[in-house]
């Protein structure tokens, strides 16, 4: 499994999970290692364009990759993951076919999806849509906790920092 190193985020906190649960990770934004890797995780905490903009040299790669290998975006790494956003001008990846919007607020602390709880930080989010397979609600939105489509997932929430519930999603990820 290779975490990307996005520049935006504490992929170490990430890794360190991983490490913990004993799933062999990396983390880089090396093409050669991500050509190679059998897992991809895009994490990501900051701005929609600054996300695109550190993506940029590795957005070949990763397309390429997302045909036939499991991708996981975290927060804004899944946000990265749909279309654009309001946050930004730059064109995301298009893998959701969905545009990311604004809540008036930041949404920090624990929200329960699927009867888990798990740890949200973010003021964008992508709006319940076709590829949504879990629901969080803030604000008296209901927006995407969980985003998939073929071998790409995206989630809102961090689970490096969920707890037992985070843990047990990277385990699941892991076995896919």
């Amino acid at each position: 499994m290779l975490i990307i190193d996005t520049k935006l985020a504490n992929v170490n906190s990430i890794y360190n999970m991983l490490k913990f649960l004993d799933i062999k990770a990396k983390i880089s934004n090396d093409i050669d290692e991500i050509y190679k890797a059998d897992k991809l995780i895009i994490p990501g905490v900051g701005s929609f364009d600054e996300g695109i903009k550190n993506l940029a040299p590795l957005k070949e790669v990763i397309i390429q990759k997302s045909k036939n290998t499991p991708i996981l975006g975290i927060c804004l790494g899944m946000q990265v993951m749909c279309k654009s956003s309001k946050e930004g001008d730059k064109k995301g990846f298009g893998f959701f076919d969905v545009e990311v919007e604004k809540f008036e607020n930041t949404h920090i602390g624990w929200n329960c999806v699927d009867k888990n709880l798990y740890y949200f930080m973010h003021t964008y989010y992508v709006p319940v849509n076709k590829y949504t397979i879990s629901m969080a609600k803030f604000e008296n939105i209901e927006f995407s906790a969980i985003i998939k489509k073929d071998n790409i997932l995206g989630v809102q929430f961090h689970p490096e920092k969920s707890h037992k519930f985070g843990m047990q999603f990277f385990k699941d990820f892991n076995e896919i």
